[in-house]
This record gives structure tokens, C-alpha cells and sequence, in this order.
């Protein structure tokens, strides 16, 4: 009885231990395992491989950069489109997800006068601030690598009003997004646009106005509210 206890003991540490090492970390590359993933990634590679010349900015990241071609789909066709924008957004995507991307393909042949980098919101249920900031920073430090020419304009983490407690994340969210502006903002071709003070009411509630039922994904609203925030630092970026 004692030695299989011990045993179950042995299983069950080597379990966890098999678990943590698996767990995901926001600076290793990782793909996601779902074939229509996998079948947006290579569209996005044959995209640019059959457009390069015509692509001079672009948008990478989770679901409120996809949504660009949805919830905001009359300022991106009307705005950004004609400015040579391509969406290699897909929602869901975690840091770790968008920097396989950037390392497999979805930049190969570009030359882009920009790159748009939305990524972490989907992280920030890991509580740890340094890990996320260590994902961010190696996706923009890969985008640089890959591209030493370009401007990347990184958009700071927009609140979320759908984790509770809402005051804590919205704090976790504004230390992480003041880090990031000092560590990258005006260095090595990279600007932080930040908006997270428009998009709330208090630091204990976001402003439902601009945000879908969710209290997660921007409305059309909140794409205008960016489309204007955000225009002149966007287009001092392109020069």
C-alpha cells in the first residue's frame, strides 16, 4: 500500500511538472494546432508572396485587428486599403501565436513602410506582467529583425470589461501598456499608440459606448474612435 502511494505520488508530480513545462510562454513561437488556422496562416504567406509590391502596410495580431475587415470594414476600404493595407488578423491569437507567424512566412519578400502589431489581449490571463511584456517584446523585436527598414507601430492593450475583477485587470492593463511606451516608444523605429484612457470611464468600468455586448471587442464606434485618436501618429509613421 505504501510503495503505491508513493507511486501515485510520482505520477501525479511528474504530471504537473509535464504540464508546466508545456505551458505555453508568450516569447516561444507556437502555432495553433486548428486546420483553419493553419489555412489562414498560409493564405496570409500567399498573399505576400503574390502582392509583395503592392503591400505597404501591415496589420498584424488578434481579433481587433481582424475585426479592421469587419466591424470596421467602410474605414478600412475607404481609409487604409488605398494606402496598400493588408490584415493578417486572426482572432483568438495569443502573443506567442503572432510571432510564429511573423518567423513563418506571413512577412517574407515585403518591404512595408509599416507594420500595425496588436497582440496580448489575449494573454492577460496569465498573471504575470513580465511575461506578456517579454512576448510583446520579442514579436516586435522579430519584426524589426525580419524588416530593419520599417516602422512598427505597436497598439497598446485595449481595457477588457469581460474578466472579472474588472478594476484589477484594468489595472494590470495600464502598468503593462506604461511599460511598454517606456521601454519601446520613440526607439529603434518603433512608436506606442495607447488609447486606453479613451475607452474608459473609470478605472473601474470601460465605456460601454464604444465596445460590442462582450464588453471585449470594439463596435464601429470604437473603430471610428481609433480611426481619429490614432491618425496623426499613423500618418507620421508612414513618412
Amino acid at each position: 500500500m505504501k510503495m503505491r502511494g508513493i507511486a501515485a505520488c510520482l505520477v501525479a508530480y511528474f504530471g504537473i511538472l509535464g504540464m508546466l513545462t508545456m505551458a505555453q510562454k508568450p516569447w516561444e513561437p507556437t502555432p495553433r494546432p486548428d486546420s483553419w488556422w493553419v489555412d489562414r496562416h498560409n493564405q496570409f504567406v500567399r498573399q505576400s508572396q503574390q502582392n509583395a509590391s503592392n503591400i505597404e502596410i501591415v496589420f498584424v495580431g488578434s481579433s481587433s485587428i481582424e475585426q479592421w475587415s469587419s466591424t470596421g470594414q467602410a474605414l478600412w476600404n475607404s481609409k487604409y486599403a488605398p494606402l496598400g493595407s493588408i490584415n493578417y488578423g486572426i482572432g483568438g491569437d495569443r502573443i506567442e501565436n503572432c510571432l510564429w507567424r511573423v518567423m513563418n512566412g506571413e512577412l517574407e519578400g515585403l518591404d512595408p513602410k509599416m507594420v500595425v502589431l496588436y497582440c496580448g489581449s489575449n494573454n492577460i490571463g496569465n498573471p504575470n506582467n513580465t511575461e506578456i511584456m517579454m512576448g510583446i517584446t520579442a514579436t516586435i523585436d522579430e519584426i524589426h529583425r525580419r524588416l530593419p527598414n520599417t516602422t512598427v507601430l505597436y497598439m497598446s492593450l485595449n481595457p477588457r470589461g469581460d474578466i472579472q475583477p474588472v478594476p484589477t485587470m484594468l489595472n494590470r492593463t495600464l502598468t503593462i501598456n506604461q511599460e511598454l511606451t517606456l521601454v519601446h516608444d520613440g526607439k529603434n523605429k518603433t512608436i506606442v499608440f495607447d488609447m486606453f484612457d479613451s475607452l474608459i470611464i473609470s478605472m473601474e468600468q470601460i465605456n460601454t459606448f464604444y465596445f460590442q455586448p462582450d464588453n471585449l471587442h470594439l463596435n464601429l464606434q470604437g473603430y471610428q474612435l481609433w480611426d481619429r485618436l490614432w491618425n496623426n501618429t499613423f500618418f507620421g509613421g508612414l513618412n
